[in-house]
């Protein structure tokens, strides 16, 4: 008779083996591939979140002292402002010293200047492989408007013109590298309007203000 030969299947630990293998695999290739993938949303949420938090020091009032100041403590200041920097960081700044009796913020130019206004921090795009578009074509090398709240409302200055009814500001971000008048689907901008209010549209237009609703 003869004897009858059965396969040898894996064993438990083989399947295991082999199992945490293509596990480990399958997570590196994820990590890979979030690594190369550009999130434009990211960059956006933090742009929108750090001028919404500026907006919130002009309602709120904030007090703030800069380091380089000779006051005893945090004074009230004309408002507070966002500016561009570089093609990957922005900076938040805090107005004039409101208590100064020589400051009259009603007449204070609103757009970043050193002295009176003061650097509060320095923003850095959250990828690097992100930058900031200019905001008006041959403005080198602005890349975006300055846009400042004056308290209490706040009202909003657009590079210190706070005229109702004027076109919004547009801040535009892509890849670095991608003209974004060229392939406006790879870019996405964020419209700041007078009235104080903040859109992110989902197209991107040319001229950029045509992308505002």
């Amino acid at each position: 008779m003869s004897s009858i030969k059965y396969a040898r299947g894996f064993t438990l630990i083989e399947v295991l083996v082999i199992t945490s293998v293509v596990a480990l695999l399958s997570g590196f290739l994820i990590t890979s591939f979030s690594r190369t993938r550009i999130d434009l949303n990211h960059t956006i949420t933090t742009l929108v979140a750090e001028i919404r938090d500026t907006q919130n020091r002009a309602v709120a009032s904030s007090t703030f002292r800069h380091s380089s100041e000779g006051l005893s403590g945090p004074v009230a200041r004309c408002g507070y402002g966002v500016t561009p920097g570089t093609a990957t960081e922005f900076y938040v700044y805090a107005g004039a010293n409101a208590e100064n009796p020589a400051t009259d913020c009603n007449t204070e130019n609103r757009t970043y200047g050193d002295p009176p206004d003061k650097i509060i921090r320095t923003i850095a795009l959250p990828d690097p492989r992100v930058d900031l578009k200019q905001a008006v074509t041959g403005f080198f090398p602005r890349y975006f408007y300055d846009v400042f709240y004056e308290p209490p409302d706040p009202k909003t200055f657009i590079d210190n013109d706070a005229t109702p009814g004027n076109p919004p500001a547009v801040i535009v971000v892509g890849p670095t590298g991608v003209d974004c008048e060229v392939t406006p689907s790879q870019c996405k901008s964020i419209c700041l309007y007078i009235s104080g209010k903040i859109e992110i549209p989902t197209t991107l237009g040319f001229p950029y203000e045509n992308s505002c609703p």
